[in-house]
């Protein structure tokens, strides 16, 4: 009799799918009949089957959400680094990629870098100061590593 368990997808390359089962990360292959359902992607849970010595992929459970690029899925949360110098910070940037990430249910961190090399009255500081007011989750590094 074989063995089913429910992993969640790590990488992806081809038609071979990561997971980790027991605690290794094992390559999968996907079964026939899958090609004509849902394909697996990054985050995916799925329904595994043992046969012989290996893993197949027998379903892929439903999503909660899923992103195109990078193509995963099932994402709690994202983090979008963005710079204040070379490149200077990008307002429609910025607001384009909290869009596509809140359309999708996704928790955003942003995570402002290059802070040290901009003056600290610099009018740049009060438009980062409008996602804090927001309610987004703002980290500003200021310091040389």
């Amino acid at each position: 009799m074989s063995q089913m368990i429910k992993a969640r997808c790590i990488k992806h390359i081809s038609n071979h799918y990561s997971f980790i089962i027991d605690g290794v990360s094992t390559v999968v292959k996907a079964s026939g009949k899958l090609r004509l359902g849902l394909s697996p992607m990054v985050g995916d849970w799925c329904e595994l089957v043992k046969s012989q010595e290996e893993y197949v992929i027998q379903k892929v459970l439903p999503r909660f959400n899923q992103l195109i690029r990078p193509s995963i899925a099932n994402v709690d949360q994202a983090i979008v680094v963005t710079s204040l110098f070379r490149p200077d910070f990008s307002e429609t940037l910025l607001d384009r990629q909290l869009m596509l990430i809140a359309y999708e249910n996704i928790e955003p961190v942003i995570i402002i870098t290059k802070c040290d090399l901009v003056k600290a009255d610099d009018p740049v500081f009060e438009q980062v100061k409008i996602y804090e007011k927001a309610g987004y989750t703002v980290f500003i590094h200021r310091q040389r590593l």
